[in-house]
């Protein structure tokens, strides 16, 4: 006799009247809990930004306040929140001193999560093209990359990290990255543990500014007054600002030279970053009347060339990995068509053979001519199930009226369609009239055979 077991289930998923359970097995009540911890620190991340951008103060201190945007991008992120980091960049700005301090660095991945190297390839394909073993890229090591990073977020007046702001959707995978970059240089045990800086959202922070300027309205002069009141229309929502930001484009702000090369400034995180300076400049220098300067303002490609010799080094660098790893693309394939990124024009390219013999068109041509919807090669001269090749019949039908139209079969090339091109006819029209005038496809002595072949 078989003893029969018992089932038991877990603690969590035991149920009472006093503790209800979700459709996960969660308590009811750890939900609500949870839900209400979240709207307290919404709550609060509200307040430090509304104090962060108070006009109340007056304008001064939101000009000369320094503002730190980041952006990273990675190679994947699995159900279980692991990021494999790529490319990350900092920059710290002011409205009155536009881009003050700026980082950016090719990430290491590090360990791959198992199952995962396919979709990174596939994500680095579609979209920022970096590779995951290039030793000539990630020339960084973790120790560097923290304290680089820490020299921008750190406050020395407070000796606290400065927050950082990106946009809504990338929120939640930049925390986990710089929290996987935090870990690595503890790990080391060469660097000070230092808390992971907050991550705040850009939206929030221009709709905070807008608030602030719609309290402090009535101390705008009434010229300024229309201008804030169409800011204040404009971008009242983060979904507003947020669009603003995701489609701003500027000719003179330069990407990495490893994405300069790869034509992909759009997937470059310094590009994107300084992009949002400038953007965040454009929406509130007029109003808070700053006067706008070429070079700090107003971009220009020159103020983001490299003066330091070992910067330039670095970049010919990543150079250098981008055209290895870059798919080249020549001006003209071997038929001299131009080619461009999405390939030849009017056509497909076709490797030829490296030592081309000089009858290889002549060749081709003769090979469809004879091909299987034109004959049997294999059949007999009497076989009346093959087809007569086309190029038989035709000489055939050439040598019936050659008399009448006397001209020797000596003086013509066959064209691609079994027709002749007569060498006294060099225009255009001539040969095709030559072409179709001199093909009989009705009633012959040669009876259906003939005709099938032609509609061919």
């Amino acid at each position: 006799m078989f003893q029969k077991v018992k089932k038991t289930m877990p603690n969590h998923w035991k149920s009472n009247t006093s503790q209800p359970l979700s459709t996960k097995g969660r308590r009811l009540d750890d939900i609500e809990k949870e839900e209400e911890e979240k709207k307290i620190e919404e709550l609060r991340t509200q307040e430090i930004l509304r104090r962060m951008v108070d006009l109340r103060a007056g304008l001064q201190n939101l000009i000369s306040t320094k503002f730190i945007f980041a952006h990273f991008s990675t190679h994947c992120r699995t159900d279980e929140n692991i990021v494999v980091p790529a490319e990350g960049a900092i920059v710290e700005m002011s409205l009155e001193g536009g881009i003050l301090q700026s980082w950016h660095s090719f990430l290491p991945p590090g360990k791959i999560p198992a199952g995962s190297r396919n979709d990174c390839i596939t994500k680095a394909r579609k979209t920022h093209q970096i590779p995951l073993d290039d030793e000539n890229l990630f020339v960084h090591s973790n120790e560097d990359i923290f304290e680089d990073m820490i020299n921008i977020l750190y406050n020395e007046s407070d000796g606290k990290i400065r927050p950082i702001f990106c946009l809504s959707q990338e929120k939640s995978e930049i925390e986990l990255v710089l929290k996987l970059l935090f870990e690595r240089s503890y790990s080391s045990g060469t660097a000070e543990a230092k808390p992971v800086p907050k991550v705040y959202q850009l939206e929030d922070l221009i709709v905070n500014i807008q608030r602030s300027l719609k309290a402090s309205l009535k101390d705008f002069s009434s010229k300024d007054q229309e201008r804030v009141k169409r800011f204040l229309t404009h971008f009242n929502s983060p979904t507003s600002v947020n669009y603003k930001f995701e489609t701003a484009y500027f000719d003179e702000i330069p990407s990495c030279p490893f994405h300069e090369e790869h034509f992909r400034a759009e997937f470059c995180s310094l590009a994107i970053v300084r992009t949002r300076v400038f953007v965040m400049m454009d929406l509130l220098c007029d109003i808070l009347q700053i006067a706008m300067i070429d070079g700090i303002h107003i971009p220009r490609h020159s103020q983001f060339k490299a003066i330091d010799i070992r910067v330039q080094e670095l970049e010919e660098s990543y150079r250098d990995s981008a055209r290895t790893s870059a798919e080249v693309i020549p001006e003209k394939n071997l038929f001299g068509t131009s080619t461009g990124r999405l390939g030849p024009q009017n056509g497909v390219t076709v490797d030829l053979p490296t030592n081309m013999p000089e009858a290889y068109f002549t060749a081709k041509q003769d090979q469809h001519n004879h091909s299987v919807f034109f004959e049997d090669p294999d059949a007999d001269d009497n076989d009346g199930a093959s087809l007569t090749s086309s190029t038989t019949v035709y000489r055939s039908f050439k040598g019936a009226n050659s008399s009448a139209a006397n001209i020797s079969l000596d003086s013509s090339v066959l064209n691609i369609d079994n027709t002749t091109i007569y060498e006294e006819d060099t225009d255009t029209e001539s040969i095709l009239a030559n072409s179709f005038a001199n093909v009989s496809i009705g009633p012959s002595q040669y009876g259906d055979d003939f005709d099938y072949q032609r509609r061919i």
